[in-house]
């Protein structure tokens, strides 16, 4: 049985493409989320653990480091390997460093924490191409607004929110990483539901980007502009997002 839905035709018992859309933008919204949350605990560990400022500075530059490692290799395996399930693999590696972040016994697990939570970034690519694969009824400049929209919210609300909880409720290093554990699974649950959007055409653009015949000098070896998405989804493929 399927059911109808104004952005198209959705499989019983999973979301049409406006799901899929509004899935993509709570994934965006919790990569900043749980890059963020963890910022406004740091002092609290410097002085549990007696840290020096450079350690923790380590600490919050582990994250930048691993993402000029991952982004090169993996930017672009949603394009391989399908949106859903790297947005799926990135909030489980999300999950995992929240509760590492939780259990910390000593600065190893700050460390670990980061690495993990930057494992997860492809997610990045991986959910604004699917905004931009499922907002066709909402114009060409849905899926770029969303995507600010909801990266702001994201990283503002995991500062307001750790900052409350540390600060009036017991257990200041718990609340904030049960609250993202929490809006974890919830985002893997909407995904669950979502279409699949498995690796197609775009995967060979993603390994090779080229110029349509005739559409660029013989003699030229740059890329045809055209066939570099942006969130604006003027062209074919978002390969260039991830």
């Amino acid at each position: 049985m399927t059911i109808s839905s104004r952005s198209g035709t959705a499989v019983a018992g999973r979301l049409g493409r406006d799901g899929a859309f509004w899935a993509a933008a709570s994934v965006l919204a919790l990569a900043l989320w749980s890059s963020g949350a963890p910022s406004v605990l740091y002092p609290i560990y410097a002085e549990r653990w007696d840290l020096t400022p450079v350690v923790m500075t380590t600490v919050f530059a582990t994250y930048q480091l691993a993402l000029m490692v991952v982004l090169p290799l993996f930017g672009n395996l949603s394009d391989l390997v399908g949106r859903r399930r790297v947005m799926t693999l990135g909030v489980g590696l999300m999950a995992v460093s929240a509760l590492l972040f939780a259990v910390a016994p000593d600065v190893s697990y700050l460390y670990a924490g980061r690495v993990l939570q930057e494992r997860g970034r492809p997610v990045d690519g991986a959910a604004t191409a699917s905004l931009v694969e499922n907002s066709t009824t909402r114009g060409p400049r849905a899926a770029s607004t969303t995507a600010t929209v909801a990266t702001s919210a994201g990283l503002t609300l995991a500062l307001l929110v750790s900052g409350v909880l540390a600060e009036y409720l017991p257990m200041p290093l718990l609340w904030s990483y049960v609250v993202l554990l929490v809006l974890a699974t919830a985002s893997v649950v909407a995904l669950a539901l979502t279409r699949t959007t498995g690796p197609g055409a775009c995967a060979l653009a993603a390994a090779r980007p080229s110029c349509p015949p005739g559409s660029a000098p013989a003699s030229s070896s740059r890329p045809c502009p055209s066939r570099w998405r942006t969130a604006s989804g003027r062209s074919s493929c978002p390969w260039a997002l991830t």
